[in-house]
């Protein structure tokens, strides 16, 4: 029995033992089978190379937003790899699996070119690549759509062929982009922003104005970048628009523009010549307009006094003989640049705006003889002006730029007002203001990019003077030292598809007055977030903390008789306000002939300065104040639609805001729809008519809200070799009167409706010419819309 007993288990012992026998062998199976895989994996991932290289012309000058695409030498359809050159003309293929390949690089006005890469096993750095220019003129070229790049701060967009063969300059050139947040005064010649405020302009990275535009070529121009959300180092401004434009080698080229009304005396023009030499670039210019006006204004005007019935005048005027206004400005420049790497610019420049107008007429209040009234009114400002700009870019993706600027503002106000009653002068007011005011202006700038990241530092200091002398029914003496400085830091990154940025910026000012001296500091800051789930939708979000300095001319305590029973005065007291801005916005494309834009912009103000109007010692003051807070909330909408090869381009833009002010002792709300909507046809390659319907935004200031009205506005266009011939016509719908002026002040309220002989309807008709000699680029750098397969851009 036992001998069984043990028999029976060291069976049992054997069986388990090669039961453990097996698990231990399947264990170990499954430790080498993960353990090949992980080598597997890692061997693989070993297996994979990068190419990184720069793409230049035969002259070795950069070429920019040039495809590179790598494809299968196996399969010449399959592309493994796809980048686009930066401004530098760098590109970086990375993870490439071990192999044989074809790279391909293109970019339009210039030749493809091939390269077989066989047994692709290690890294490749410096790779060179020559694209040398095509031979057929890019006229001849059909452009099928406009290419925009949207970047995280900005975008980027190649104009096409029908903007640039029908644009006159560059400010015609952006207002046929359709730029959604930016306006453009068609007669005036002015670019601002939707939310009013300022946009600030340049040209190959470089600063410029408004008259740098009006210089440009449009053919000759590369890209526009335009910055909807700028950075912090571009300063406090609502956009940027920066034009890239083309130079001529050797050579000058230059333009004559003329402009005239059919309706009144008014009108503009332009002459400019450059002379180009290698990389170098003289410039002379001189413009100017002017405007003959007639017309009348009506005004009612009720003065509620608190121990007496209120009183009203109703006021009307009109100009003895014809007033006259206008502007003129010349300058020299001098340019140096070397494409992506050196811009140097030197401008030396003189402007003036005088300004001359004189008007007689009725005062009549009830139970009283009527009142005769005298105005005049005669303004002068002349300002030269020097500017230095200079930015480099070093090794290793940095950047840095240095600018100074010297200007100088003489400043004559000539101003009488008096009234008289059967004979017995009951008011006489004379003003006579001398100001003069000097500025230096000193920035640097330091950038430094990594390969999804960018800090951008910067410093800038002001120093302005200002002596003002007032002459006349008050006498005073003004005189102001200012000195502000401020520095800010900005790091702009991507994780994936979402972009971020973050600013700060610290605030010095210092303003000496006499024996009086007042010193503020104060940090602001600035933060953005974008996410884009593909090249054609972005949603971005911006908001901004910033403090506002009271502007010099408010700070002084002089009084200022306005007539004879208002006076304005100054506040010294003033104190900085606060600002609070967040901002919402959409931009789809939706296709390549239809694009869009969403956005609201929301404003809050702590402390804003206000003016108001207010009883003192039996007068009515008027100055500006701190109030409690002030609020804005802006609605915006752009389309633009574009049809037949952008032959037939439609556009819209429409616009809600509301505002909300609370001052110490008054609160005031008002609201205003404006927009424009209209649309271009070019036809027969040399004729373009326009047709839009608009209105302006009314302006709420000073407690007044100035109305606008709504227009509808036509144009022709027709081009023969170097010549342009167009004209504009404008028509004012309803309102007879040029603008209407309403008080909301309940101590002041008034009602004034001004009217402007021929403005209701005008005609503009415009000539220009322009004319290029030397050695002259066949291609113009025109850039047109990649198509086909081998498009990197997606």
């Amino acid at each position: 029995m036992l001998t069984g007993e043990f028999v029976t288990l060291r069976a049992m012992n054997t069986d388990v033992e090669h039961l453990n026998l097996k698990e231990n062998m399947l264990m170990n199976r499954t430790r080498c089978l993960i353990l090949i895989s992980l080598l597997v994996g890692m061997f693989a991932q070993a297996q994979t190379s990068s190419i990184k290289g720069i793409v230049t012309d035969v002259k070795t000058i950069p070429v920019e937003y040039a495809n590179v695409i790598l494809y299968d030498a196996a399969d010449s359809t399959k592309i493994v790899k796809a980048a686009t050159t930066d401004v530098k003309g760098r590109f970086e293929l990375s993870k490439i699996p071990h192999g044989s390949y074809r790279l391909y690089a293109s970019c339009v006005g210039y030749v493809g070119t091939h390269i077989r890469i066989h047994n692709f096993q290690e890294h490749i750095k410096d790779l060179p690549i020559v694209l040398e220019e095509q031979t057929v003129a890019l006229d001849e070229t059909t452009v099928t759509a406009q290419r925009v790049v949207m970047e995280f701060d900005r975008q980027i967009i190649y104009p096409g062929k029908q903007e640039k063969e029908t644009a006159i300059d560059g400010i015609d050139l952006v207002d046929k982009l359709q730029l959604h947040g930016i306006v453009v005064g068609k007669v005036e010649g002015t670019i601002s922003g939707v939310l009013g405020g300022t946009v600030k302009l340049r040209v190959n990275g470089g600063p410029a104005d408004l008259n740098d535009l009006r210089q440009i070529d449009p053919k000759m121009v590369r890209r526009v970048e335009y910055h909807d959300m700028p950075s912090m180092r571009y300063g406090k401004v609502e956009a940027v628009i920066d034009l890239y434009v083309k130079r001529q080698e050797f050579g000058g080229s230059g333009r004559i523009d003329a402009s005239h009304s059919a309706m009144s005396p008014n009108g503009n023009g332009l002459a400019n010549l450059k002379l180009y030499h290698s990389k170098s670039e003289f410039s002379f210019w001189g413009n100017g307009n002017y405007h003959r006006f007639s017309g009348y204004t009506k005004k009612t005007v009720t003065y509620n006094f608190e121990d007496m019935p209120a009183l009203t005048r109703n006021e009307e005027w009109h100009n003895v003989g014809k007033g006259r206004e206008g502007s003129y400005r010349g300058g020299i420049g001098y340019s140096y640049l070397n494409p992506d790497d050196v811009l140097f610019t030197a401008k030396l420049s003189y402007s003036g705006s005088p300004t001359e107008s004189a008007s007689q007429g009725d005062v009549r209040i009830e139970g009283q003889p009527n009142t005769k009234i005298q105005i005049v009114e005669n303004r002068l400002n002349k300002s030269p002006r020097l500017g230095l700009y200079f930015q480099k870019s070093l090794k290793k993706k940095q950047f840095v730029a240095f600018e100074v600027a010297g200007s100088y503002v003489h400043t004559n106000s000539y101003y009488t007002y008096n009234e008289q009653q059967e004979n017995v002068m009951l008011s006489d007011i004379l003003s006579d203001v001398d100001g003069d005011t000097y500025s230096v202006v000193a920035e640097g700038i330091y950038e430094k990019r990594f390969k999804t990241n960018k800090l951008s530092v910067g410093l800038n200091h002001r120093l302005s003077y200002v002596d003002n002398v007032y002459e006349g029914t008050t006498e005073y003496k003004s005189k102001f030292n200012n000195y502000n400085t401020y520095g800010y830091a900005e790091w702009m990154g991507r994780f994936k598809k979402l972009d971020y940025s973050l600013a700060v910026r610290g605030t010095f000012n210092r303003i000496i007055q006499g024996d009086e001296k007042t010193l503020s500091k104060n940090l602001g800051a600035t933060w953005r977030l974008g996410y884009r789930p593909n090249q054609k939708l972005q949603v971005r979000y911006s908001g901004e903390t910033y403090v506002v300095v009271p502007a010099l001319r408010t700070l002084n305590n002089v009084e200022q008789a306005i007539n004879a029973y208002q006076i304005r005065r100054g506040n010294p007291e003033l104190k900085n306000t606060t600002v609070y801005t967040n901002t919402l916005m959409l931009n789809h494309k939706c296709t390549n002939n239809f694009t869009y834009t969403l956005s609201v912009n929301d404003v809050y103000t702590v402390h804003p300065q206000l003016a108001t109007t207010f009883r003192e010692n039996g007068k009515f003051i008027t100055q500006e104040q701190n109030g409690r807070y002030y609020h804005q909330l802006h609605f915006t909408g752009n389309i633009n639609w574009s049809f037949f090869d952008r032959q037939l381009r439609l556009f819209s833009r429409l616009n809600y805001k509301f505002a909300r002010e609370k001052g110490k002792s008054f609160s005031n709300f008002y609201d205003t729809y404006y927009g424009e909507i209209g649309g271009e046809w070019t036809f027969l390659k040399k004729f373009a008519v326009t047709l839009a319907f608009g209105k302006r935004a009314d302006v709420f200031s000073d407690e007044k809200i100035y109305y606008n009205s709504w227009e509808v506005a036509s144009g022709i266009m027709y081009v023969w070799k170097n010549w342009n011939f167009s004209g504009l016509m404008k028509w004012r719908l309803g309102n007879s009167y040029a603008f209407w002026e309403k008080s909301m002040n309940p101590y002041v309220v008034s009602d004034m409706r001004h009217y402007v002989s021929d403005t209701k309807n005008q005609i503009m008709l415009r000539v220009a010419w322009k004319f290029k000699f030397g050695h002259q680029r066949k291609s113009a750098s025109q850039r047109i819309e990649n198509s086909g397969g081998e498009s990197a851009v997606f």
